[in-house]
């Protein structure tokens, strides 16, 4: 990917322990609310949708979030 950046995040949502890799134009931290964003989006999936692991393209696929419950 030209001009992509990657990094790895981890979190927690409902005490679960999410690992999280992001590759993007951009870092989470240098997005206004990119990360609270995807916080929502996986706690959604997470206790909604009883999802362990999930799959987030955007930007025409260009950019990814590959996250699962570690």
């Amino acid at each position: 990917m030209l001009n992509t950046k990657t990094e790895t995040l981890t979190f927690t949502i409902n005490k679960k322990k999410v690992k999280a890799t992001h590759q993007g134009f951009k870092l989470m931290k240098d997005q206004k609310t990119g990360l609270e964003d995807l916080k929502k989006f996986i706690y959604d999936e997470i206790v909604f949708q009883n999802k362990s692991k999930g799959f987030i393209p955007y930007n025409n696929f260009e950019c990814f979030v590959d996250w699962d419950i570690v």
